[in-house]
Formats: structure tokens, C-alpha cells, sequence
């Protein structure tokens, strides 16, 4: 019986050490993660970098080289190649100095400032190609003939709608367009001079797929690999087969 005790009170000697050894490593870990998070920037220093294609896999993106506010993660923009602008070297109160880069990309719509090390260098590889085609096709009136004004086929990516194709096509061939609203509430007031009265009275633009009029909203309009779509001028309900 008491070597029994004897045995029980050594293991649990064993567990409350084993337990207050991991308990100080997680305290450690904890002290240190918040050392780190509180350690602000206290210096910057501004350097001047060539404007150089670039690309990120993750990191966060700041507002600002105070890197106080986080904008944007790296992650979410594999597929998205930035350029750099400037450099900065940021000394925080820790007294650690890192380098961080401004980056934007094209479009100008993401930009940020990211840990150099993050930064891969060259453009990023373009996914989800755009190697699938629609046919788009705009005709005019019936009384003017039902003239083609712009024809031909559009390589688009996946998600891509009646109207962004529309968009696509009338760009490439400089026909200038006008709509209100987007995505579901998209509504195309006018291609090339043709402009739709208020609420369609005196004329408006329709579109098909595929010879079958859509309910929807040409921006919320779906397409697929071979799709036909055709925009017509319809001078009044039901010369296009339009119900409305």
C-alpha cells in the first residue's frame, strides 16, 4: 500500500512539472507574440525604387508605411501583378528595421504597402485564361434596315456577361455606349447614338441569347462557351418578338 502512495505521489509529481514547463512556454510564446504586435514604427525612412512589375502570394497590405490599418491580403491577389513605386525602411520600437514596398496593381483599384519579402519578382501568371469565345452581334432598327452595327467574336472568362461582352466588343471597335446601374440592375441606355427613351418609350435596347429573350438584367446574364448574343434597337413592344 504505501509503495502504491509512493508510486501515485511521484507521478503526479511528474505531471504538475511537466504541466508548469508547458504552461511557462505558452506564457513565453504569448509575451513574445504581443511584443512583437506592440512594437510600433518609430522611424521611417523614404527611398527611391524603379517602377518594376511584381506579384504576391500572401501578406498583408497597409495604408500607409505607419503600418497601422490593414487594406488588403496578399492571398486574395495570386492572379494580380502590381508595380512598385517606393521603398521604405521602417524601425520599429523594438528596434528591428524592415523594408516595405508600395505596390498597386494596374488597374490602380489595389494598392498597399507589403514586407519586401513577400514580393515576387515579374508578373503574375494569368489564370483562367480567356480562351473561351461568344459571337456578339448589334443590329439597329427594323425601319433602317436591321443594320449591323458592330459584329464579331469576343474571348471572354469565365463569369462573364451579355453586357460586359457588349462593353468588349463596342470598345474594340470604338462605338461609344452608355448604361446605368450594375450587375442585376444594369440597363444599356444607348450604343452608338441610339439612346433609349424613359422607360423605353420611343425605342430601347433588348438582347438574346441564342435567340431567346432574357428576363434578367444583361449584367446578371451568364454566358457560356459558344453563346450567340444579340442586342437589337426595338423602336416598339413586340417588333423584335419583345414582350418586355
Amino acid at each position: 500500500m504505501k509503495h502504491y502512495q509512493f508510486m501515485r505521489a511521484f507521478v503526479l509529481g511528474i505531471l504538475v512539472v511537466v504541466g508548469m514547463l508547458m504552461a511557462g512556454s505558452f506564457l513565453t510564446t504569448v509575451s513574445q507574440t504581443a511584443q512583437a504586435q506592440s512594437a510600433k514604427v518609430v522611424r521611417v525612412k523614404m527611398m527611391n525604387i524603379s517602377k518594376k512589375a511584381t506579384h504576391v502570394s500572401r501578406g498583408a497590405m497597409y495604408s500607409s508605411n505607419r503600418l497601422i490599418k490593414m487594406v488588403h491580403n496578399g492571398a486574395n491577389y495570386k492572379s494580380t501583378t502590381f508595380y512598385t513605386y517606393r521603398q521604405a525602411k521602417v524601425t520599429r520600437s523594438n528596434k528591428k528595421t524592415t523594408a516595405y514596398v508600395y505596390i498597386k496593381s494596374a488597374n490602380g483599384r489595389v494598392a498597399g504597402w507589403i514586407w519586401q519579402g513577400y514580393l515576387k519578382a515579374g508578373k503574375a501568371a494569368v489564370t483562367n485564361v480567356a480562351n473561351k469565345k461568344v459571337t456578339v452581334q448589334v443590329n439597329g432598327p427594323l425601319s433602317e434596315g436591321n443594320k449591323v452595327i458592330a459584329s464579331g467574336p469576343v474571348s471572354f472568362k469565365t463569369g462573364a456577361t451579355a453586357f460586359s461582352v457588349l462593353q468588349t466588343l463596342t470598345k474594340r471597335k470604338g462605338i461609344k455606349i452608355a448604361y446605368t446601374g450594375r450587375g442585376s440592375s444594369t440597363y444599356v441606355t444607348m450604343i452608338a447614338g441610339k439612346k433609349a427613351g424613359s422607360g423605353g418609350v420611343g425605342g430601347g435596347w433588348v438582347y438574346q441569347v441564342n435567340g431567346h429573350y432574357s428576363s434578367r438584367s444583361a449584367g446578371a446574364y451568364k454566358l457560356k462557351n459558344g453563346d450567340k448574343v444579340q442586342w437589337a434597337w426595338s423602336e416598339k413592344a413586340g417588333d423584335r418578338g419583345w414582350q418586355g
